[in-house]
This record gives C-alpha cells, structure tokens and sequence, in this order.
C-alpha cells in the first residue's frame, strides 16, 4: 500500500496544468506531464513475448480460416448431394409415372 501512495504522490507532483484559456463556450487547457525519471525502454523478453504472441494469433487465425473454408467447401457438397438427391427423386417420380400410364 506503501508503494502504491509513494507512486500516486510521484505521479501527482509531475502533473503540471499550462496553457488555460478561457474561450467562448468554456475553458481550454492543456496537459503536461513530465517525468522526474528518464524514459525507459520495455525489457527485451517483453517485446519477444509480443512477437510471440502476434505469431501465435497469426497462426491461429490461419488454422481458423482453414477450418471455415474447409467446412464450407463440406457445405457446399452437401447442399451439391442435396440438390442431385432432390433431381433425382422427381425423375423418378415422373418415371414412374410414365411407366405405370403406358402398361395400363
């Protein structure tokens, strides 16, 4: 808790409002905060784990683009099947037809 209060004063104390303006409509300000530390760059581990992972996430996204076409080419034969099966019955059906009205 310690830690987290000497961190907010820190942060706090480096917050610095400039530039008020009063316009028609309201106020303007700006922002500033400035840093007693000097900028640091994220561990190295940090960006090869973001590398990572963005490779993970591209992989993944092709395994899933393969399933979706794969399941849709599957779909697609179904429906293929279907529609023959379909054809198929009513040709029949006239067949029959055909041939019961000639042997009568």
């Amino acid at each position: 808790m310690q830690e987290e209060q000497e961190a907010y004063d820190k942060v706090r104390s480096t917050l610095v409002t400039d530039h008020v303006t009063e316009k028609r409509g309201g106020v303007a300000f700006g922002l500033t905060f400035i840093s007693e530390e000097a900028p640091k760059m994220p561990p190295r581990r940090l960006m090869e784990l973001k590398k990572e992972d963005s490779q993970k996430w591209r992989e993944n996204q092709e395994i899933i683009l393969a399933r979706k076409q794969l399941q849709a080419q599957l779909n697609r034969e179904d429906a293929r099947i279907k529609k023959q099966i379909e054809t198929a019955h009513k040709e029949m059906a006239r067949l029959e037809k055909y041939a019961n009205v000639k042997t009568d």
